[in-house]
């Protein structure tokens, strides 16, 4: 708490998050809260912070590492995408889904007004409803015109929040009685509409979509997977668009960057995407779905 803020001195804050006493590991965030501007914090720096803040068993430790949070978030002038950014949103997913997903426990982003932006043409990082042909034939021409990574970490988290909250809604509505049931079934509709606002018109334009990004970002198309299990697959063509897509990514052969990646040549049919499974987890997700 006294150590004075220096380039040199600021890895040795972060390092104390790790203390093995719960008050030095608050004094290190509400220092990095206060002290330390978040512009003099290195990407793997905030990464770690992050992570081992939100993931603190101490109550006073976590209060003071979701501070640090909320004031690296106004850093940013409440520009979410910003902050996801500046952790690199693609090598640290966990931790830009966790900062998300606090964000909106603790107020800072409301889901249903992130849907309404939809409809008002200003959704952050351009949403979810985009002209996915457009995305496919010129992402090589205009790389700009893909989903950051950022972006597909933000509208996954929100879109899963918003399905979340319905289904809690929807379950109390199917137990509870007289008002009670009557405010939770509003609640529930109220957040289906906001998650049909945000997401794609219909699972045909999602798996468009998601074809786009597959052409030139992976890791956006990984992130834009599992909105498909949100989406409902009863028509037949969304079916079979969803079986098709994940026959013929689990086709697909691995390139040489992929086996680079995995270090064995040849050893996944899917080229393991991400590295750890995410990719296949999310293709067996859909295929139930479907």
């Amino acid at each position: 708490g006294s150590l004075a803020i220096s380039d040199h001195t600021i890895p040795h804050v972060v390092e104390r998050t790790r203390d093995a006493a719960d008050d030095v590991r608050r004094v290190a965030y509400l220092a990095l809260t206060s002290k330390v501007p978040v512009a003099s914090v290195s990407i793997a720096l905030r990464a770690s912070a992050i992570r081992r803040g939100l993931a603190e068993r101490s109550p006073s430790v976590r209060a003071a590492a979701v501070e640090m949070l909320k004031r690296w978030h106004m850093a940013f002038e409440g520009d979410v995408l910003a902050l996801l950014a500046a952790l690199d949103a693609e090598s640290n997913e966990a931790v830009a889904e966790a900062a998300v997903k606090e964000l909106i426990h603790v107020g800072k982003i409301k889901p249903a007004e992130v849907a309404a932006s939809v409809a008002d043409g200003v959704p952050p990082g351009g949403g979810l409803r985009r002209d996915a042909k457009k995305t496919r034939d010129t992402w090589r021409e205009d790389p700009s015109v893909l989903m950051t990574p950022e972006a597909a970490v933000y509208w996954r988290v929100v879109c899963e929040a918003l399905h979340a909250s319905a289904t809690q809604s929807g379950a109390t509505a199917a137990t509870a009685v007289g008002q009670n049931q009557v405010v939770s079934a509003a609640v529930a509709g109220e957040r289906l509409e906001s998650l049909e606002a945000a997401l794609p018109a219909s699972a045909a334009d999602l798996l468009e979509l998601v074809a786009a990004a597959d052409a030139g970002a992976v890791f956006v198309a990984r992130q834009l997977l599992p909105l498909l299990t949100l989406l409902d697959l009863a028509d037949a063509t969304a079916r079979r668009g969803a079986r098709d897509l994940v026959d013929a990514q689990l086709r697909k052969a691995p390139t040489d960057a992929d086996a680079t990646h995995l270090d064995v040549a040849g050893a996944a049919s899917s080229y393991a995407r991400g590295g750890d499974g995410a990719w296949e987890r999310s293709l067996v997700a859909v295929l139930r779905a479907a």
